[in-house]
C-alpha cells in the first residue's frame, strides 16, 4: 500500500475502494483518515480505481447511476421497509425508497437531485438523501412531503455510515448492503483492518458493467 501520497480531498483523507476476491465476490475497503490506496494505482490519480465515490456504477437514461441488484439481495436490503408516511423527510437521512413506474415522473420532479443512485430499475429501489427539503420554504416542503407519500411505495432507512463507525470492535455490523466489509479504526495507521461485515447474498463481479469490472483489484483469497 502506498501510505505517503497526498491526494486531495475537501474534509479528510479516508478512502474507500471496491476489491473482488476470487470467487468473484465485491468488497469495500473503508480505511477512514488514513487514506491509503494500492500501490498499482498511478500518483497522478485514483480514477484508476473504483471507488465507492465516484463508480459506483454506470449511468441510466435518467443520468441517474445504478447497479441492479438481484432479488435477494433486495428483499435483504429492504426487510425492515415501512410506509413513507413514517418517514420524516425533514432530516437528511439516507433513505432506500421503492416507487412504482408510473410515479417516477412525479417523484423525480421533486426528488431528483437527491438520489444519489438506482439499484434496482426491476424493483424501482432508489437510494437518496432528501437534502433540498432541509432548511426549504414552506410551500416547498409541504408539496415534497405530499409527493413523498404519495409516490413511495415503501421506505427503509440505511444508516450508510454504520459500516464506518468510530468504535471498532471488529463485530459484523447490521449492514445490509450486499458487500463483504472490510475497515480500519479511524485514527490508527498500525491497526490492520478487519472484516467487519458478511453479506448474506455476496455482490458479485459480474453485476457490474466490463468497464467498471477492468478497474477491480483482485485478491488470490476468498473473503469468506
Amino acid at each position: 500500500m502506498k501510505t505517503t501520497k497526498e491526494f486531495p480531498a475537501t474534509h479528510s483523507m479516508s478512502t474507500e475502494w471496491f476489491i473482488a476476491d476470487e470467487d468473484g465476490n465485491i468488497a469495500l475497503i473503508a480505511f477512514n483518515e488514513n487514506g491509503p490506496i494500492p500501490r498499482s494505482i498511478p500518483d497522478e490519480s485514483n480514477s484508476y480505481l473504483m471507488t465507492s465515490e465516484k463508480d459506483f456504477g454506470e449511468k441510466d437514461e435518467d443520468g441517474i447511476e445504478y447497479l441492479e441488484l438481484t432479488d435477494e439481495q433486495i428483499e435483504e436490503l429492504m426487510s425492515d421497509a415501512y410506509s413513507p408516511d413514517k418517514a420524516d423527510i425533514e432530516d437528511p437521512y439516507d433513505y432506500l425508497v421503492q416507487i412504482e413506474e408510473k410515479n417516477k415522473k412525479e417523484f423525480f420532479e421533486v426528488f431528483f437531485d437527491d438520489i444519489q443512485c438506482c439499484l434496482s430499475h426491476k424493483h424501482g429501489i432508489y437510494f437518496m438523501v432528501p437534502m433540498s427539503v432541509c432548511g426549504a420554504p414552506e410551500f416547498y416542503l409541504e408539496r415534497a412531503k405530499r409527493t413523498f407519500i404519495k409516490t413511495v411505495t415503501r421506505v427503509a432507512f440505511m444508516p450508510i455510515s454504520s459500516y464506518t463507525e468510530d468504535s471498532f470492535s471488529g463485530a459484523n455490523s447490521k449492514w445490509k448492503l450486499p458487500f463483504y466489509c472490510y475497515k480500519q479504526p479511524y485514527c490508527s495507521e498500525s491497526e490492520p483492518i478487519k472484516r467487519t461485515n458478511v453479506p448474506k447474498h455476496p455482490f458479485k463481479e459480474d453485476q457490474i458493467s466490463e468497464k467498471q469490472r477492468k478497474k477491480l483489484i483482485h485478491l488470490p483469497f476468498k473473503f469468506s
